[in-house]
């Protein structure tokens, strides 16, 4: 499992770091008559100071937000989400 978190990293964002293990998640999504998938992801964290280079035939789009922002946005999001809007 190591070994592929790793490769992972490197294949899709081009760096190498140490990783630590966070928590585990299960995402289940359905895509109409197409399939679905359900899957338990597993979520690590490192540092770097190396660019990231994006593999774009993995990755459609990404952006940087740092922790306050995303903390912020994910606040928002709970709040759409409990008015219904």
């Amino acid at each position: 499992m190591e070994a592929a978190i790793h490769r992972g990293l490197y294949e899709e964002l081009g760096l190498r770091c140490p990783l630590h293990f966070l928590f585990k998640f299960q995402y289940q999504a359905q895509f109409e008559k197409t399939g679905a998938e359900n899957e338990l992801c597993s979520v690590f964290i490192g540092r770097t100071a190396e660019p990231v280079k994006i593999n774009s035939g993995e990755i459609l789009d990404w952006r940087w937000v740092g922790p306050e922002a995303l903390q912020r946005e994910m606040a928002a999001a709970r709040g759409t989400l409990r008015h219904g809007s």
